[in-house]
This record gives structure tokens, sequence and C-alpha cells, in this order.
């Protein structure tokens, strides 16, 4: 006789399954609403934006000078 209760499938869905694809769908709005970082080009005086994930900018994009951070 199989015992009343829940099917072991159903349960390893509702304690990892569940709470995971919650993570993800709240990680989405999170990530899409980081703020975007600011740099200043110290050639041209260039303000420009970059998404946050995005790697180090290596050139302006006003004056395409590639030491455009440095003094």
């Amino acid at each position: 006789m199989d015992s009343p209760g829940i099917p072991l499938d159903l349960l390893i869905l509702v304690m990892i399954g569940i709470p995971a694809c919650v993570a993800v769908f709240f990680g989405l709005f999170a990530f899409r609403n980081m703020t975007p970082l600011v740099f200043k080009c110290r050639r041209c005086d260039h303000e420009f934006t970059r998404k946050p994930w995005r790697d180090f900018p290596t050139s302006c994009p006003g004056c395409r000078a590639r030491d455009w951070n440095a003094e």
C-alpha cells in the first residue's frame, strides 16, 4: 500500500525549482535597473556612460583617445 503524501518529484520541484525561478525573475528586474557608470574624458571634456556589466572603456567615444583617463 502506498503511503499518502506528496510524491518525491513534486516535493523537489516545490522546494528547489519554484524558489529558483522566483529568484531569477526578480533578479532580472534588479539587473536591468542598475545605474550606468559615468566617465569623463580629460582630453576633450566629453562625458559618457557605460553599462555597469560591460568592461572598462578603452577609448573615449568623443575624441577616440586611448589615454582619456590619464592626466
